[in-house]
């Protein structure tokens, strides 16, 4: 399944908007002792790595040249 263009931007900018939501809840000053029920740091990894895969999918897909396929044999 190929994506078209716009559906690739869109999905470019959420993954920007998610890395920003929990980059600020992470800053966010919390009492001593209170923990965040949920993983900024993981969410913000994933983020950055899905946003990676996408730009490079996104550079193929405007210059028309593929990245070389690795053979398992």
């Amino acid at each position: 399944m190929i994506m078209d263009l716009s559906t690739l931007i869109v999905t470019l900018c959420i993954t920007i908007v998610i890395f920003l939501i929990t980059n600020l809840h992470q800053r966010k000053k919390r009492d001593l002792g209170e923990v965040s029920l949920i993983p900024s740091t993981l969410i913000q990894i994933i983020a950055i790595v899905v946003f990676v895969v996408l730009a490079a999918h996104l550079i193929s897909t405007a210059t028309g040249i593929t990245f070389p396929r690795r053979h398992l044999f």
